[in-house]
């Protein structure tokens, strides 16, 4: 090989090492540029997931001969209504209760009550719910959790962003104390209720519709008498 040959050679060699190098290490300031070779079929949007079957609510859950009629499932529609509650698929049977050993997230949605048909457009959008594990028998009471009622009002699915771990148990044998305050945690009660708890059970079909508690006891004048919330598996 004479001198020129070499030469050439040991270009050719760097510049390939070059380009190998960009290729391993692309801009970090933006995407890297597709070439006119580049052939990559383009990205295909992710399809919703389905229910199994049985389910009863969700934009993700078949219409089906045993959900027909129930919790937003048209009969002759492909998939039942989209849940309130934002959750896309209530797994079981329509006429199946909550059961023992569940645990939920629990996410504030309104306050009602005094003739207020807007709570975001009043000073109840500064209040907080708090609420805790009622005493039940030998077990004392939980610790108090407490939520903004801002939070919905800001949020597209009409529930808060923030959460308190509940479980079943909690919303049909012991039941849940509930307090509602003015402007924080610590701020004046506006209105109560203890002990709330369904003691009939709860249909699972609850988990699209959302739940509430009623006969809360108004302590201020503030009309307070509802409160109503949203019940989703814990993530």
């Amino acid at each position: 090989m004479t001198r020129r040959e070499a030469i050439a050679a040991v270009l050719v060699m760097a510049v390939a090492m070059a380009a190998c190098h960009r290729r391993r290490h692309p801009p970090s300031d933006g995407p890297v540029p597709s070439t006119p070779g580049d052939q990559s079929p383009p990205a295909v949007p992710a399809t919703p997931d389905i229910c199994g079957s049985p389910c009863c609510g969700g934009a993700a859950c078949p219409v089906t001969t045993l959900n027909a009629g129930h919790a937003g499932c048209a009969p002759g529609a492909a998939s039942c209504n989209a849940c309130q509650s934002g959750v896309t698929c209530v797994p079981g049977n329509c006429s199946s209760m909550l059961t023992s050993g569940e645990s939920w997230s629990l996410h504030v949605s309104y306050l009602a009550g005094g003739d207020v048909p807007d709570m975001c457009a009043s000073e109840r959008r500064n209040a907080w719910a708090c609420l805790r594990r009622s005493a039940f028998g030998t077990s004392p009471a939980g610790e108090w959790g407490c939520l903004p009622m801002s939070e919905p009002c800001t949020s597209q699915t009409g529930q808060g962003a923030s959460s308190v771990r509940v479980a079943t148990e909690d919303l049909t044998i012991r039941g849940l104390d509930i307090e509602i305050r003015a402007g924080g945690p610590s701020g004046a009660l506006l209105a109560e209720r203890a002990g709330a708890r369904y003691t009939t059970g709860l249909l699972r079909q609850a988990l699209c519709s959302g739940l509430k508690f009623d006969k809360l006891r108004d302590v201020s004048g503030s009309g307070i008498a509802v409160f109503a919330y949203f019940l989703e598996p814990p993530t």
